[in-house]
């Protein structure tokens, strides 16, 4: 006679799929906290536009001598490698955590932020409906982020209800995804926009979307800049977030860290 179905799932296989199961948990719960979210490990074979941003970083600072092409090659991995050499870490040619992390503050000590001497710096809150007429379309501005001093050069090509901006260069853009640690996000931040002889204080997201006007800035997309009082198109309203970014930049504050 066979047993019933109910012996069988309480036999000793349970006990085995038990242990399968505790040990995938286990396997699980040791990557959740050893590799930080959204981690990537760069490597020779991979495409894509973090590949193109590092590439971007790796030529900034001397390392890389042929042009980025968002393609992880033998010319990259022995950038990276040189990279690795030159600071005392681990060479394998890799570019995990710890070699990001390395990059973006070797790359921040390379560019010399302009507002890197603890001076204080501050933006003038003006108002969206003044701001967008000294910032028009067509023009370009520099931002400079108040916690890191990092500045780029953007360009604005349209929004009506804030400014919807582009990095100029792939090197502005390189600079801009070192402000995000490696990693593109909606994390707003308080800047300060240069406009010819005017600095008014504003807010960022680090998000490419949409459309975008200017070509070989390795950019798919553009960010939104947003001033006092100006709001979002999707509803007509005020971000909160991006509101209180304004008010932190028209504050003077003491630039320190990154």
């Amino acid at each position: 006679m066979f047993p019933e179905p109910s012996a069988i799932l309480c036999s000793k296989p349970t006990n085995r799929i038990r242990g399968v199961i505790l040990t995938l948990i286990t396997a699980l719960i040791f990557f959740s906290f050893s590799t930080p979210t959204g981690a990537m490990l760069l490597k020779t074979g991979v495409r894509n536009q973090t590949v193109l941003q590092i590439q971007e970083w790796l030529s900034l600072m001397g390392y890389l001598r042929h042009h980025p092409t968002g393609y992880y090659g033998p010319l990259t991995e022995e950038a990276v490698k040189d990279f690795q050499v030159q600071n005392n870490i681990d060479v394998d040619g890799v570019v995990g955590r710890q070699t990001l992390t390395l990059l973006r503050e070797k790359l921040v000590e390379t560019i010399e932020p302009r507002y890197y001497d603890g001076s204080h710096l501050a933006g003038e809150l003006i108002a969206w409906e003044e701001a967008k007429k000294l910032f028009p379309i067509g023009h370009t501005a520099r931002v400079i982020d108040l916690k890191t001093g990092i500045s780029f050069v953007i360009y604005r090509h349209g929004g009506h209800l804030h400014a919807d901006c582009e990095p100029c260069t792939p090197t502005d853009t390189a600079l801009m995804f070192a402000l995000y640690n490696g990693k593109w996000s909606w994390e707003r931040r308080a800047v300060v926009v240069e406009v010819g002889e005017y600095r008014i204080a504003g807010s960022i997201n680090g998000q490419p979307h949409g459309k975008c006007t200017l070509k070989k800035n390795n950019f798919n997309g553009h960010f939104c800049l947003h001033f006092y009082q100006s709001r979002l198109h999707k509803n007509g309203k005020p971000d909160p977030t991006h509101q209180r970014m304004v008010a932190l930049a028209a504050k003077a504050l003491k630039i320190t860290g990154n």
